[in-house]
């Protein structure tokens, strides 16, 4: 049902995680 929202979602995460590091990235993550 929501797999286009949770694939973006985690997507996102594996882009956005190496590039910032930020405690708002991890939270974003978890």
């Amino acid at each position: 049902m929501h797999t286009r929202i949770l694939l973006f979602m985690i997507l996102s995460c594996l882009l956005i995680m190496p590039l910032t590091h930020d405690a708002i990235g991890y939270g974003f993550c978890s």
